[in-house]
């Protein structure tokens, strides 16, 4: 018999670091008061100064007119800001490019997948933002969402606010899964779902932040629970050097030979951005390092690269 990977195999030791600096005051029957993400490895929950939003919106702007799909990507904006306003959060450049993502998952999807219902596989997904999008885009769908703790609650409250009209369950909760809107899962609970099919799964710059045997575990998971006629996006570094020093390296993930890789390749999106302060890395024409424009790269974390594949999957059944 199989035996069961134990709860570590999905739990990120970069993650378990962060949520100790995620701050949710909750008050009488759970409402949630307040948010502080302050350092905890997210994005701003809080509007950035007018210096900030200009350097976001130019981001957006070079982005949009250098990249193809246009009126796809107005489309898409105009469901992202619905989403944002419910939320209660600003339109940033971070949403602005999960939406490029969100855009190529869509446009590969097959005729099979977009025939039925959609069911989703959300691995980290930040402040729920792509899963309440899709859900905009794709109504017939379930999205189900692991995260640890803390930021899966906030994705949990996030997500309310975003669709309160949908139907919300835990992963442990009655009834079945599969007609549910969204589901929450924590990550140590993941195992819970093996009974559980996915045509879709999506991880977007939060795999290379985990060891070799966490990415291995999501890995073999997803190999057991896919459809036959499935679609796996993952956008991560090629590279990270972790905290602890441990190496993670984007071509050394548990890919298969079976695999069908649909695109491969430096992610357009993920190259550069404008801001005010400078990074480690930048434009330097003739050693002269160009103010404002900064490259996501550095010399411990490669360019960030995304991969749009067909799993080959454990098991017979489809």
């Amino acid at each position: 018999m199989r035996e069961s990977p134990s709860e570590e195999p999905y739990v990120s030791s970069h993650w378990s670091r962060c949520l100790e600096l995620l701050k949710i005051e909750t008050g009488a029957g759970g409402r949630v008061l307040s948010v502080s993400t302050k350092d905890a490895g997210l994005d701003t929950f809080t509007r950035k100064g007018f210096a900030a939003s200009v350097f976001d919106a130019c981001s957006m702007l070079c982005h949009w007119l250098s990249l193809p799909g246009k009126i796809g990507i107005l489309k898409l904006s105009a469901r992202a800001l619905t989403v944002c306003r419910a939320m209660k959060r600003p339109f940033t450049f971070d949403v602005f490019r999960q939406l490029y993502c969100l855009s190529e998952i869509l446009r590969n999807l097959s005729p099979e997948i977009k025939s039925r219902r959609l069911s989703a596989l959300m691995i980290g997904d930040g402040y729920g933002i792509l899963s309440a999008v899709l859900k905009s885009a794709m109504p017939q769908s379930t999205l189900v969402l692991v995260d640890l703790g803390k930021v899966l609650f906030l994705q949990a409250y996030l997500c309310q606010r975003a669709h309160p009209e949908m139907t919300h369950r835990l992963f442990n909760e009655a009834g079945r899964l599969e007609t549910a809107d969204f589901v929450y899962c924590p990550a140590e609970k993941l195992e819970s779902l093996t009974d559980f099919r996915f045509n879709l799964a999506v991880n977007i710059v939060s795999m290379h932040e985990m060891s070799f045997p966490v990415i291995s575990g999501y890995f073999d998971f997803l190999r057991r629970t896919m459809k036959r006629s499935n679609l796996f996006y993952c956008c991560n570094r090629e590279f990270k050097e972790l905290a602890g020093g441990e190496k993670t390296d984007f071509k050394d993930y548990p890919w298969s030979s079976d695999d069908r890789i649909i695109f491969d390749g430096a992610c357009p999106w993920h190259r550069y951005y404008f801001a005010r302060h400078l990074s480690e890395n930048g434009p330097r024409p003739g050693g002269v390092r160009i103010p404002f424009v900064n490259y996501y790269h550095s010399r411990k974390s490669g360019k960030i690269r995304h991969r749009l594949a067909v799993l080959a999957l454990d098991r017979k059944d489809g």
